[in-house]
């Protein structure tokens, strides 16, 4: 039975060997280069088979004598394993190919092999050992002056340092990896970083580096003849303007990358993300909706998902301004859908990269200890050794002080180790406990905006103005609750938001809900760039929600050219809060006789805040509000 085995397991390999152009035998070093080179040119469309073919040689004897053979072939086989997603064997025979190179002292192909390491947890999201990797990698490659591979790793640290969202690193790394293809006279090279560059920028929210990296990309593809290269530079810079302000220059420049019919589906996504927004800005609403509609379904082709979650924000906006309510709530469902699914996969993604790391900490550690307990009988050894030319009282009391040092020592590591792992654990609970406030913010705020969709949606079903007048006052009040939730779970900071951002916001949605009942209004917001406790802000939105509400009804009716001026200042420990319009004024007394809703909302919070009001005219109707202690730190 066991010769028949052996015969169909040779049967088998001599059939695998077949494939390979120039394979002779196992003894041959030529013969292990084709492999190699059969390996490499078809390990992405034959995983499989070339798996097949790198098991069967990697324990081969004959490679005892072919030692880079050898580790190029176990390099390859953990390539092979990252395609089919199998991390633990991926790393099992990266690691055995890295030890061969150092024991061959071959420091740049051990870059290449580390390189891959940093490749296989960049892909499963693990960003802190990718870098550490790369970093590792990029050491190695500077030992071995490679600039061309030095240059790599700098582009590979580029793309890590973006997606983990640290744009300043990331554009540092992409300098470093620009100068040395300069210095290499590398152009392909230097217009794959600048495109790289450019995209940072535009990611950070910096569009004037965007646009100047963008118009520097595009020209050196034309000179390289890079034509899908110049089609996605223009498409970028298409998208800068529009972000600059600069509408017109965008959507010309768009529509004529358009005429092109790029086959890039990222470019595509971008010139309809960029005519959206340029529409959606210009209130062209029905060119708006033309591209969105384009743009999502491309998405949902390609699978997407965050462009998805843009082009389905932009629709439920739009239908919304159109009036089709059903539609605006369909896609505003579908938006938040997806950006729950994509921050489920982000904490989801954060989680398995500690677990990752804590384990190779772990590693790391036993790895430590197993050295430490080598060195330790090795030096043993050699102390008997010494022992038999010393007197037997030295010996004893020489080897009762190495037990008592090395108990210390023992005792020493395993504190040190129980403290590390408690540090740990409490900064997990502190990671997890503010990931679960983040996560309560955001179910707040999404039900918040789910009950004002659904108050605006039935003032369509309601005649009579002032029952509408009322739905559309509550729902501004949730409308300003809800923006601090959802301020509060887009920053770091979970108990704190920016008062300036935030009045802004506020103030612009407010007169948004108004605008099919009045005229555009010219509004000015001014606000001190602090953070402010939530507690606090709560009251102060609903305030200022009350007081522009008042002056849309008794200020704008007869107005051809409304104007309405926000300020917010910060007097030493008080906050001062002006609401000024030009209407005509009204007594501001009347209000309370008439046991006004609004006035309630604004009495009770001024009492809670132990604060004051006062009004009178400037350059028109101003109502000034004074709360104590504001600033004050609790």
């Amino acid at each position: 039975m066991l010769m028949i085995l052996l015969l169909c397991e040779s049967g088998r390999s001599q059939h695998i060997f077949k494939q390979i152009p120039g394979f002779i035998n196992y003894a041959d070093s030529n013969s292990y280069k084709a492999a190699l080179d059969y390996i490499i040119e078809n390990s992405e469309n034959k995983t499989e088979e070339c798996l097949a073919i790198a098991l069967s040689l990697v324990n081969r004897s004959e490679l005892g004598q072919l030692k880079k053979h050898k580790a190029l072939l176990v390099k390859n086989t953990g390539v092979l394993y990252d395609y089919k997603g199998n991390l633990d064997s991926t790393l099992y025979y990266l690691n055995l190919a890295r030890d061969i190179f150092k024991q061959l002292k071959n420091g740049l192909e051990e870059s290449h092999v580390v390189n891959n390491i940093a490749v296989a947890y960049y892909l499963r999201g693990i960003y802190e050992l990718a870098v550490k990797n790369h970093l590792a990698a990029l050491s190695l490659r500077q030992k071995a002056g490679s600039l061309k591979h030095i240059a790599q790793s700098y582009n590979n640290l580029g793309l890590l340092y973006r997606a983990k969202k640290d744009y300043n690193s990331a554009i540092e790394m992409y300098n470093k990896s620009l100068a040395i293809k300069q210095q290499q006279a590398d152009s392909t090279g230097q217009l794959n970083t600048l495109m790289n560059i450019g995209a940072c920028y535009s990611s950070w929210g910096k569009f004037d580096s965007s646009l100047a990296y963008s118009t520097t990309s595009e020209q050196l593809a034309r000179t390289l003849g890079k034509v899908e290269d110049v089609i996605g530079s223009k498409a970028n810079k298409a998208s800068a303007l529009v972000n600059l302000g600069r509408l017109d220059e965008g959507i010309k420049l768009a529509k004529e990358v358009l005429t092109f019919h790029p086959a890039d589906t990222k470019t595509l996504l971008t010139l309809y993300e960029t005519l959206s927004d340029a529409s959606l800005q210009e209130k062209n609403y029905q060119q708006a909706l033309q591209y969105t509609q384009m743009g999502a379904s491309e998405a949902e082709k390609a699978n997407r998902i965050e462009q998805m979650a843009v082009f389905y924000q932009n629709l439920s906006t739009i239908y919304e301004v159109l009036n089709h309510s059903p539609k605006a709530l369909y896609y505003l469902k579908r938006h938040q859908q997806i950006t729950d699914s994509l921050y489920k996969e982000e904490n989801s993604r954060q989680i398995n990269e500690m677990a990752a790391v804590f384990e190779s900490g772990q590693k790391e550690a036993l790895i430590g200890k197993l050295n430490e307990s080598l060195t330790v009988k090795e030096l043993s050894v050699q102390n008997r050794k010494k022992e038999r030319n010393i007197f037997i009282a030295a010996s004893a009391i020489f080897l009762l002080l190495s037990i008592l040092l090395l108990k210390a020592y023992r005792q020493i590591r395993k504190n040190k180790n129980e403290l590390s792992q408690k540090n740990a654990v409490i900064e997990s609970s502190l990671k997890e406990k503010e990931t679960l406030m983040k996560e309560i913010h955001h179910r707040v705020k999404n039900n918040l905006q789910l009950i004002s969709s659904l108050l605006n949606m039935q003032t369509d079903f309601v005649g009579d103005e002032k029952a509408i007048d009322a739905i559309v006052e509550s729902r501004n009040r949730v409308m300003s609750m809800s923006l601090i939730h959802q301020n509060l779970y887009q920053q770091n900071d979970i108990t704190s938001v920016n008062l300036k951002a935030y009045t802004e916001q506020l103030c612009s949605n407010i007169l948004t809900s108004y605008q099919s009942s009045i005229k555009p209004v010219n509004l000015k917001t001014a606000a001190p760039d602090v953070l402010v406790d939530v507690d606090k802000l709560v009251p102060v939105g609903l305030i200022i929600n009350e007081l522009i509400t008042n002056a849309v009804k008794y200020a704008f009716a007869s107005q051809e050219e409304p104007k309405l001026n926000v300020a917010l200042q910060q007097q030493q420990q008080q906050l001062v809060v002006s609401v000024e319009d030009n209407g005509p004024g009204f007594d501001f007394d009347s209000i309370k006789h008439r046991n006004s809703f609004g006035y309630k909302i604004i009495n009770a919070f001024l009492k809670k805040l132990k604060g004051d009001i006062k009004t009178g005219r400037q350059h028109g109707f101003v109502v000034q509000i004074t709360i104590p202690d504001f600033f004050k730190q609790v």
